[in-house]
């Protein structure tokens, strides 16, 4: 106790906080004293100084303690690794551009490839979020193998493995189990696809009545990429079930998705618009943790696709 008088007696008030703690200490048979690194310095007690103690010094602390709590954490290990990949993906998908000459069967297959595969995703269990806060916002990437359109044409396409389309995505609760979500990205990031697309959800089966929750979606989105030399949009209606195991949320779903686009002359000389329709089938999941991670594995008929996202919800 001399120690700790001695060392502190500048404090008057924080010698009588250690002399309190530590009775209680005696009379709870733990002998320790345990208090913040912030409470080690001393401020006179007026006014001024204390309102300056608790503006500043306090949150700064706080936040340097979280800020070191992330770094340690395995979702800081996951986000540096995600931006590690989409600076690689970055650098092979720069002055991207597809192939050239392509019949109008081959058309097809670049709609059925590019429309689907940028098409928004549901990327959410079937449950929908509160009405307040009810607020999600999370960066999520869409990666389409380009292995089938790589060859069409005359072989002059220069595209990465995957193309990469980064998309800021929001997600809002509106009240009576219905849910909104909207995201948007610009084809200048990567010289890639642009999106602007519109999700709304209804759940109509909770899982309190039932082994599973269900959900009807329905989305739209517009496409545009590769320097506007593909044009296009995406319709679809599908349904949506998950199971919720508190931390992670399984889901997967059916849905019909049209997709419609338009391309220069340069690429298909001879038809320059199409239309494709086929059976699309997803299965992912959502982590719950402080940050919200969440993936997606597509089908559209025989073209898969994928996404994953970070993101917080309030």
């Amino acid at each position: 106790m001399t120690a700790f008088k001695n060392k502190y007696s500048n404090s008057r008030e924080l010698w009588q906080t250690v002399l309190e703690k530590t009775q209680e200490e005696i009379r709870t048979g733990r002998y320790r004293v345990q208090f913040s690194p912030v409470e080690i310095f001393y401020f006179p007690k007026t006014p001024k100084i204390q309102n300056l103690k608790n503006i500043f010094i306090r949150p700064v602390y706080r936040g340097l303690k979280s800020i070191r709590a992330y770094l340690r954490s395995r979702e800081s290990f996951l986000a540096k690794v995600i931006l590690l990949t989409l600076i690689g993906m970055t650098q092979h998908s720069a002055a991207a551009r597809l192939p050239k000459g392509i019949s109008p069967d081959e058309l097809n297959t670049l709609i059925g490839t590019l429309g689907f595969g940028n098409a928004t995703r549901v990327m959410r269990s079937a449950e929908a979020y509160p009405t307040f806060p009810g607020l999600k916002l999370s960066l999520e990437t869409t990666l389409v193998p380009s292995g089938a359109i790589s060859e069409l044409g005359n072989n002059s396409a220069s595209l990465p493995v995957l193309i990469p389309s980064p998309k800021l995505n929001i997600t809002k609760g509106l009240g009576k189990s219905l849910e909104a979500s909207l995201n948007i990205s610009t084809e200048s990031i990567l010289d890639t696809m642009g999106t602007v697309g519109f999700l709304g959800k209804w759940t109509y089966l909770e899982e309190k009545d039932s082994f599973a929750t269900a959900a009807l979606f329905l989305s739209f989105t517009k496409l545009s990429g590769f320097k506007e030399s593909f044009k296009g949009s995406d319709f679809e209606l599908g349904v949506l079930a998950s199971k919720d195991f508190v931390r992670l949320k399984p889901f997967v779903g059916f849905g019909l998705l049209l997709a419609n686009a338009t391309v220069t002359k340069t690429i298909s000389p001879q038809v320059q618009n199409g239309t494709v329709l086929r059976p699309h089938l997803f299965l992912g999941g959502e982590i719950e943790l402080p940050m919200n991670i969440t993936f997606q594995i597509d089908f559209a008929g025989l073209s898969p696709s994928g996404s994953f996202s970070l993101g917080y919800q309030f």
